[in-house]
């Protein structure tokens, strides 16, 4: 091979997987050569690829466009690392991971993964105009501040097959939901299987505990209120028998200043 670009030199290499493999490459980051040194911390801007048969002679020069990437942003929580496919930071993660995703993607095979897969910036849509498949390994997490989809809370967005394999859904609150509010967590062209907890799922705020429905109607995976608990609060009825102790307790009080 031959030097190409500003500077640098070429390194020989062999690849064992390939009989009678050798060749030639160079790695550039930015402006900077990277053969024999240093991968440099931070941010870098690739600025391209130059791809070479096995004898080192350049078959082509690749712009980025040409690669594959998403339309969003990708990040490995556990290690912020940026990804530009969504697929390759789930393939890339290791189980418990937490991999936040916004924008628009093809589609997502995340099957026995182990990931936490957490769509939006902070509450957001994240659209797969094709197929998304989860498995019981997985956890998808949606965040709930309010009522507007994409806006307020969370929205996975599918464009065919929805496969949800007995994943786990964790719901977290930001705010206090009313009775019968609903929340529509993801829209699909046709769905496959059901969250692990089926049909029904809870999520605490501020010391109360929501139970929610989990309806899987057409189209839509839809949460609905249908109980809010407040662990802290005194029933009315016992209000009642307190007020009543009180009433006694200040009659014998008052009996016993006579006497």
């Amino acid at each position: 091979g031959s030097d190409f670009g500003g500077g640098g030199s070429t390194t020989n290499i062999t690849d064992p997987s390939i009989d009678g493999f050798g060749g030639s490459y160079r790695n550039v980051f930015g402006d900077s050569d990277i053969t024999d040194s240093t991968i440099p911390e931070g941010p870098v801007n690739i600025t391209g690829v130059v791809q070479e048969n096995n004898a080192g002679l350049h078959l082509a020069a690749r712009n980025l466009d040409d690669f594959a990437q998403d339309d969003g942003t990708i990040t490995n929580l556990n290690d912020g690392i940026q990804y530009a496919t969504l697929q390759h930071a789930v393939d890339a993660a290791s189980p418990g991971d937490k991999i936040k995703f916004a924008g628009k993607f093809e589609d997502l095979d995340a099957s026995d993964s182990g990931v936490i897969l957490a769509p939006g910036t902070s509450t957001g849509c994240a659209i797969f105009t094709n197929t998304y498949t989860l498995s019981s390994t997985e956890t998808l997490e949606i965040e709930i501040n309010g009522p507007v989809p994409c806006d307020d809370h969370d929205q996975i967005q599918v464009g065919t097959l929805a496969t949800l394999g007995d994943a786990n859904l964790e719901v977290i609150l930001g705010f206090e939901p009313a009775m019968n509010d609903e929340f529509v967590i993801m829209t699909y062209g046709t769905i496959d299987g059901e969250f692990a907890q089926g049909d029904e799922i809870t999520a605490v705020f501020e010391g109360k505990i929501f139970t929610f429905s989990i309806d899987y109607d057409d189209g839509n995976v839809t949460l609905q209120v249908t109980d809010i608990e407040d662990p802290f609060a005194i029933p009315l009825s016992r209000w009642s028998i307190l007020l009543l102790m009180g009433v006694i307790l200040s009659v014998m009080l008052v009996r016993f200043w006579r006497f």
